[in-house]
């Protein structure tokens, strides 16, 4: 069995876990950067690495109970992103990533084209969605069933790459992955931003802010850990050099959000070396 079909075979279910904590930051921010990100030209190009089915849906005691489901309602009510994902949870579903930011960024170019990558058997076997995925006519989608690292390697100047490895079953794996990839990315001046999951170490992520001159935007929640076998203890968004300005003006956004579920907001930097 060669390295990619043991991926494949072990691949990562986010089906349970559609709408937790973990997706409402980084969903939260990408809907927040496709309000403001530019492009290069009418049509926007838009890639996803690992990009998972294009709905779940929710089971009674899913994690997004603890997620999307537990956000109490108030003036951010009116974020974008917000508005979305309660439009899904009448119908029981949580759609992935890339709908929400596809439907924002629709908003601003004439064209979206999105690009989409993942390994996985059974997530391939999802696209073209069945579903209505409420997009407008302007976006397209492409999906390929291949290694996300290295296809967004080949493409010619997108405008935003998104990575969100599962970090599942070869955590170290993803890591190395990111690094090169997102150091392939910024010598060629393309944005990007990563997800990642925190667990009480930060070495492996902090390796990455300082091999790429990223910043990251954490969440840290008081209530994580209190489950058998839960490891998860906070998130993060760690974006380019050329998106940090645009985190930076939505601080008071991010701290709202981290404010509603409860987590406190870290802000982390390259650690400078001295020469």
């Amino acid at each position: 069995m060669s390295d990619n079909e043991k991926i494949i075979a072990v691949a990562y279910n986010h089906s349970r876990k559609a709408g937790n904590p973990g997706d409402v930051w980084k969903h939260f921010i990408l809907v927040a950067l496709a309000d403001v990100v530019a492009g290069k030209s009418g049509t926007f190009q838009y890639v996803e690495t690992h990009c998972g089915a294009p709905v779940h849906r929710l089971a009674e005691t899913g994690e997004w109970t603890e997620g999307i489901g537990a956000i109490p309602k108030g003036s951010i009510d009116d974020s974008g992103y917000l508005s979305i994902a309660r439009d899904w949870l009448k119908t029981n579903q949580y759609p992935a990533g890339w709908v929400f930011t596809a439907r924002q960024l629709a908003r601003r170019f004439a064209g979206v084209q999105v690009h989409l990558f993942d390994t996985s058997r059974n997530v391939a076997a999802a696209y073209p969605p069945a579903e209505d995925l409420r997009l407008p006519g302007s976006v397209s989608v492409k999906f390929k069933r291949e290694n996300g690292y290295l296809a967004v390697e080949q493409l010619a100047g997108p405008d935003l790459v998104f990575l969100d490895p599962p970090f599942h079953p070869d955590a170290k794996a993803d890591w190395q992955s990111l690094v090169r990839t997102c150091s392939e990315l910024r010598s060629r001046q393309i944005n990007f931003a990563v997800w990642y999951p925190y667990e009480g170490d930060t070495a492996e992520s902090q390796v990455l802010l300082d091999k790429t001159d990223s910043n990251s935007w954490e969440v840290r929640w008081a209530s994580s850990g209190q489950r058998p076998g839960r490891r998860q203890k906070g998130c993060g968004m760690l974006v380019s050099e050329g998106l940090i300005p645009a985190m930076k003006a939505l601080e008071e956004e991010l701290t709202g959000m981290a404010d509603r579920m409860g987590a406190e907001l870290f802000i982390r930097q390259p650690v400078k070396q001295s020469r």
